[in-house]
């Protein structure tokens, strides 16, 4: 799988594996996929369990547009 394989790749040249989530067109997904809490346990459980599949060094969440990140 390529997931794998580029954080094995990273991990053998001394480089963080990191997973993004957002941007400026995620953001539009961002509200609805924290917008309750059953959404918000969810996403967070998802995202948890990726990390740890795939032993990612960490998660960067980035929501620029205002109009979706703080609804």
């Amino acid at each position: 799988e390529l997931l794998t394989q580029l954080v094995t790749k990273a991990k053998n040249s001394s480089v963080k594996a990191m997973l993004s989530v957002g941007g400026w067109t995620g953001a539009r997904s961002f509200s609805t996929n924290v917008g309750s809490s059953d959404n918000r346990t969810a996403f967070v459980k998802t995202i948890v369990d990726l990390a740890t599949k795939y032993d990612l060094d960490g998660v960067d969440f980035e929501c620029v547009h205002h109009k979706f990140c703080l609804s």
